[in-house]
């Protein structure tokens, strides 16, 4: 078992230092390792936005973002519904709101 763990040691360090030499795996440089930062950024920022539209959809996103905007909601919903015309003409409902 000794044996195998030293002759297996010799044999990465004969052949790292031939592969070496030669450069047998060395990294070439090629235009194509190139990574345009800007395309990532927009795929990125593309992708993202679908993922959001996809949760907005969903009625879970619905549900927990009633939830946690109840009050803003309600003290704006004559606005959200109705518009600024709404507001400024509104009957007896506006005082509730």
């Amino acid at each position: 078992m000794i044996i195998v763990a030293i002759v297996t040691g010799i044999m990465k360090f004969a052949i790292s230092i031939v592969s070496d030499t030669f450069h047998v795996w060395e990294i070439q440089y090629r235009a194509i390792n190139d990574i345009d930062v800007s395309a990532v950024n927009k795929l990125d920022k593309d992708f993202t936005h679908r993922v959001l539209v996809k949760n907005i959809q969903t009625n879970p996103f619905r549900h927990k973002f009633l939830r946690v905007n109840r009050e803003w909601l309600i003290h704006n919903i004559a606005s959200i519904l109705g518009g600024k015309n709404y507001m400024k003409h509104a009957g007896p409902e506006f005082e509730f709101l």
